[in-house]
């Protein structure tokens, strides 16, 4: 009797075993299978999300422990990402506008200010041709009875006419560089300057300058702008 036992006990033993064995399979595969699912649910949320769906969310319910906590925390940086992409695309929307509205002042400003300048030039022009009439006619009405230095200064007169011309042609293209590109030419600084040095020659007749011109390179630009630039440079070392 006491074998018997012994031998039911130890089958017992073993079903018991068994019986475990299959509980613990069952629930790690069930466990195995729900982390699956909520894997797959996570995975399908954010593959939508960086796709350009920001209204993605894994959404409740959430199951418990950490993959819970882990899905719910996911959801909260899904919402808040999409909040400051929201105000970025905002703030973007307003500096489009504002840059939007600043362009449009500025074409009006350049607008105005090409109008003043030819209005401007208009006005200039027209004493400039009657000056540059009259000096024609003195020198026909005074023929050889003219001296040699009043030739001289009627010359002056005559090219500083023309070179004021050509400064206002320059002030027009000037106000026109908003609209256009800059030239690009070959120029000849030496030609420049020494033009601009013959325009100011009223402005330094009877002073003791001594002009040391060094030879300059040519360069390429825009050639009203290049004159500007040494009609400013010579006529400020002029003056100080």
């Amino acid at each position: 009797l006491l074998d018997n036992a012994n031998v039911n006990f130890k089958q017992s033993l073993i079903v018991l075993a068994f019986v475990l064995l299959l509980a613990f399979g069952g629930a790690w595969a069930l466990s195995e299978l729900g982390i699956r699912r909520q894997v797959a649910r996570i995975d399908a949320a954010l593959t939508r999300f960086s796709g350009g769906d920001f209204d993605a969310r894994i959404g409740q319910p959430y199951p418990g422990g950490e993959i819970g906590d882990l899905m719910a925390a996911i959801d909260r940086d899904f919402g808040l990402i999409q909040r400051q992409r929201a105000t970025i695309e905002q703030l973007n929307a307003d500096l489009e506008r504002r840059v939007a509205d600043r362009t449009a002042e500025l074409e009006a400003a350049n607008q105005e200010l090409e109008s003043f300048c030819y209005s401007v030039s208009h006005d200039l022009r027209m004493p400039l041709r009657h000056i540059d009439g009259y000096v024609g006619l003195l020198e026909r009405e005074l023929g050889t009875a003219v001296s040699a230095e009043a030739r001289r200064c009627l010359g002056v007169v005559a090219e500083s006419t023309r070179n004021m011309g050509r400064l206002i042609d320059d002030l027009l293209a000037f106000s026109r560089m908003s609209r256009q590109e800059l030239g690009d030419e070959e120029v000849d600084p030496d030609v420049l300057v020494r033009e601009i040095v013959a325009m100011l020659a009223p402005q330094t007749a009877g002073r003791r300058i001594e002009w040391r011109i060094s030879p300059l390179p040519r360069v390429r630009g825009d050639a009203a702008m290049l004159r500007q630039v040494f009609a400013n440079l010579i006529d400020n070392a002029i003056k100080y």
